[in-house]
Order: C-alpha cells, then structure tokens, then sequence
C-alpha cells in the first residue's frame, strides 16, 4: 500500500470539513450492495487461502454540502474460502470465510454534468475488523482469529435523482486493508474490487 495515501485523504478530508459550514447542508442516509473479486490472501510462511467472490453491503449517514458529501459509512463483506494451498502439503479444499467489518469517513465530489444523473467520485479511510471464520483444511483449523486494521476504499459511479429526496446509483468500489495478524500469523490485507448498487434517501 502507498503509505502516503492515509495521510493524503485526512489531509483533504480536514480542508472539506473547514469549508463545509459555509455551505448549505442537508442530511441523508443511504445503503448500498455489492458483488466483489477479492485477491487471495497469503500468510507470512508463504501458504494461500484462495477466496470465492465477496458478498457484502454498507449503510452510511452523513452531509451534504453540494457538491461535497461528507459521511460516516460501516462496511461489512464477506468471501467463503476455496482451497489452502500449503507450502508442504500442497492444494486442498478448503471451508470457511474471511470477513472485513469496517467503520470507514468518506468524501465525495458530486459532478453535476446532468440534471437527473450526476456522476461522483469518492474515497474514504479507517479501522475494519478482518477475521478469520473457522478456516480450516486437510482436518485441522489454520486461522480462527481477527484483527483491527487500517482500512481505506476509493469509489466511482453514477447516481440518478429518482425524486427531490431520493436518488439511486450505480458504481465500483475498492476496498483494502493492511495486512492482519491471525494468531502468530501475519496475512495479507484484503484487496477487493465491488460492482455495487445503493439508495440515499435526503430530509
């Protein structure tokens, strides 16, 4: 991970929320779902745990200050695990799931480019709770175990105003972590792309 990126995305979240009270603001909340392409994960002995597609959604509130939208976002995804491939013993099938629930501050840029649909970008950081679920493979248990790690997602799409207080949308997602502990263990973080689809209702 670029280790600038955290102190970039603070630094231009503080400039927002100096310059947001002169703005005109209203409150909103919003949900979202997504379908996700993990990567793989590898511990610190070489072994990897080859993860299916991620499943998983996110519920935020926050501001908007047009076209600024500030917003406190918990994200929750989940990926069941394939097969373990073992440095000794080799591929095996595998059970399990390795989960992210994350507690993230996010930006957005609204463009108004359109009346009805606006594109936006955004970007976020902060802590998520990446665990291992009973992963286990060959008749033993390999990780069952979570950590609390930095956390950082960036995102792009397309929301379209389906009345005065309600949009819809369609967009992609990065979302990452640092790498965990697991035990004695140190993995990879997560690293997943998201193809979602959200509502935000304003008052």
């Amino acid at each position: 991970m670029n280790h600038r990126l955290p102190a970039l995305v603070t630094f231009l979240l503080l400039v927002l929320l100096v310059a947001a009270p002169a703005l005109r603001a209203d409150f909103y909340v919003g949900g979202s779902f997504g379908f996700g392409f993990p990567r793989d994960l590898k511990d610190d002995d070489g072994n990897k745990i080859e993860l299916d597609d991620d499943l998983g959604g996110a519920f935020a509130a926050g501001y908007n200050f047009d076209p600024i939208r500030l917003e406190g976002e918990f994200v929750y995804r989940t990926s069941d695990v394939r097969r373990y491939n073992d440095t000794l013993t080799g591929r095996e099938s595998a059970s399990g799931n390795v989960q992210n629930l994350g507690m993230m501050l996010n930006a957005f840029y609204d463009l108004h480019t359109a009346q009805l649909a606006r594109p936006y970008i955004g970007g976020g950081f902060g802590a998520s709770r990446m665990s291992a679920e009973r992963i286990r493979s060959g008749g033993e248990t390999r990780y069952d175990d979570s950590d609390t790690v930095f956390a950082y997602q960036v995102m792009a799409g397309i929301e379209y105003e389906m009345a005065r207080n309600a949009t819809i949308r369609a967009g992609y997602r990065f979302f990452g972590t640092q790498s965990a502990s697991w035990g004695d263990t140190r993995v990879d973080g997560s690293r997943i792309h998201i193809i979602e689809v959200g509502v935000r209702g304003m008052f």
